[in-house]
C-alpha cells in the first residue's frame, strides 16, 4: 500500500508542492516518502509521510550502511525539516524559486512593511540578488557585495559577496573553514547544513537568431547557525557556491526572536540567488580581459 489520496492531497496542499528538504518548488516532480521505512514499521499515515523532490528523495535511498559516506538522514531530522517547511507555507511567507518578482509583507513590531523584491547585480564578481526595494541600502567600499537592512529593524540584514578562492580550493573546504571560523564566536550552534545548489545565468542566441535565456547548474551549500553579538542572539541563514576560482556567499540575518518571521522572505532570497555568465557580465572575474 501507499499513501491514501486523503493523505497525498493534505501533504501536497501542506508543502505547497516544494521538497521538504531543498525547498524548491517542483510541481509535479514531487513524490510522498515515508519518515520510517514502512518494512521497518512505518505506516502510511500523515505523520509519516515528508514531500520530496527527485533528488532528494534519491539521497533517501542512495546511503550504503555497508560502506557509509557523508551522513544519513536520521527520522528526527526529517521531521524537523518538515514541520519547519510546512510552518512557512502556512504563514504565507514561502515563494516560488522561479518567480522573478514576489510582493512581500512582514510583521516586524506590529508595523506593516510591504515591498516588492527588486535586482541588484554586482559588476565585480559577476552575481545577482533580489532584495527588499525598500531596504536601506549599505554597500562595503571595496566593491566586493552589497548590503541592505530592514528600515524598520537595522539590525536584519541581507548580504552578498564575491571573492576568489585563495585559502580554500573548492566549496566544501571553504564551508568548512568558514564553519571552523565562525564556531569560536558566542552563541554559535549549528542548525541545518544541507546540499542546496543554484544556477548560472546567461544569454546566448537560437537558430532564428533570437535571444534566449541559458542556465547551467552549480553546486551549493546552505547553512544555518546562531551567533551572538552585542550581548543580542542572531540567527543566520548563509548559502554558498563557487563557480572556477570564484566564490560566492549570500547571508541574510535577523534577531533569533523575530527570525521565524523574515525565514520564508530569506529562503526565498537566497534560492534567487545568481551567478552570471560571461555575456551577463562580460567585465566579471576577469572575463573583459
Amino acid at each position: 500500500m501507499s499513501f491514501s489520496e486523503e493523505i497525498a492531497s493534505k501533504a501536497l496542499v501542506a508543502c505547497a508542492r516544494c521538497c521538504c528538504i531543498c525547498n524548491k518548488f517542483v510541481a509535479l516532480k514531487i513524490e510522498l516518502h515515508h519518515i520510517v521505512e514502512r518494512a521497518a514499521g512505518g505506516g502510511d499515515t500523515f505523520e509519516n509521510c515528508i514531500p520530496l523532490c527527485f533528488n532528494c528523495h534519491a539521497d533517501m535511498r542512495s546511503y550504503d550502511h555497508k560502506h557509509p559516506k557523508g551522513r544519513k538522514y536520521t527520522r528526527d531530522e526529517l521531521i524537523q525539516h518538515r514541520d519547519r517547511w510546512y510552518r512557512i507555507v502556512a504563514s504565507g511567507q514561502s515563494r516560488s524559486s522561479f518567480a522573478p518578482e514576489a510582493t512581500i509583507s512582514i510583521d516586524n513590531s506590529n508595523k506593516r512593511l510591504d515591498s516588492t523584491l527588486e535586482w541588484e547585480s554586482n559588476p565585480r564578481f559577476g552575481f545577482s540578488f533580489a532584495h527588499p526595494s525598500t531596504w536601506d541600502r549599505d554597500d562595503p567600499t571595496n566593491a566586493d557585495g552589497n548590503c541592505f537592512h530592514d528600515p524598520l529593524n537595522p539590525q536584519v540584514e541581507i548580504a552578498a559577496w564575491g571573492g576568489y578562492a585563495v585559502l580554500s580550493p573548492d566549496l566544501y573546504s571553504w564551508v568548512e573553514q568558514t564553519i571552523g571560523f565562525i564556531e569560536r564566536d558566542l552563541g554559535f550552534r549549528l542548525i541545518t547544513r544541507i546540499a542546496s545548489g543554484g544556477h548560472i545565468f546567461d544569454f546566448d542566441t537560437n537558430e532564428a537568431d533570437s535571444v534566449c535565456q541559458t542556465r547551467q547548474q552549480v553546486e551549493g551549500i546552505r547553512v544555518v547557525y546562531t551567533i551572538e553579538e552585542k550581548s543580542v542572539m542572531f540567527t543566520v541563514m548563509q548559502k554558498f557556491f563557487q563557480h572556477g576560482k570564484t566564490q560566492f556567499s549570500i547571508m541574510c540575518k535577523a534577531p533569533s526572536k523575530i527570525f521565524d518571521q523574515y525565514e520564508g522572505l530569506f529562503l526565498d532570497i537566497a534560492t534567487k540567488f545568481r551567478i552570471l555568465g560571461p555575456k551577463s557580465a562580460p567585465f566579471a572575474r576577469g572575463n573583459g580581459k
